[in-house]
């Protein structure tokens, strides 16, 4: 374990305290925000890095963690125009288990932020930064190469 998944773990472990505190109706919204944001960032990312070196005559090392960002906050943002009804329809439901509901939410929100961030920094080629943590592994497993 080095510093990156100290950091890590006590990021997931404060996301899980913070989402204990807002609850399941608000952590479940973000969490499935930040779920569907990662998977388009990492399912259609190598199109848009593509796109980019083409259009921009970017390189590889600069296309690739910009498609990963450009889709991972535009579908964050997209969200949050459905998000009073996914608040109101989850806290209507689920008041019984709000707390241990919301971290867990939390947690693997935080989680996912985590693998997110580590996964932009291993595909800029900072492996000096996170290449020899088990984060870094994970990330490098989830997030496909370009």
């Amino acid at each position: 374990m080095n510093l990156v998944d100290a950091l890590s773990v006590l990021y997931v472990a404060f996301g899980a305290w913070r989402g204990r505190a807002r609850g399941l109706a608000d952590e479940g919204f973000r969490l499935l925000r930040m779920g569907v944001a990662f998977l388009m960032g990492c399912g259609i990312y190598g199109w848009i890095s593509s796109l980019l070196k083409k259009a921009l005559s970017l390189g590889g090392d600069v296309s690739g963690p910009i498609g990963f960002l450009a889709v991972l906050l535009g579908t964050w943002f997209l969200f949050r125009f459905v998000r009073k009804s996914l608040v109101a329809f989850v806290a209507a439901r689920f008041t019984r288990v709000a707390g241990l509901g919301g971290a867990i939410a939390g947690g693997i929100r935080t989680l996912l932020i985590v693998l997110s961030v580590v996964g932009v920094l291993s595909l800029a080629q900072r492996d000096d930064v996170s290449g020899r943590s088990f984060v870094g592994k994970l990330a490098e497993r989830v997030i496909p190469n370009n």
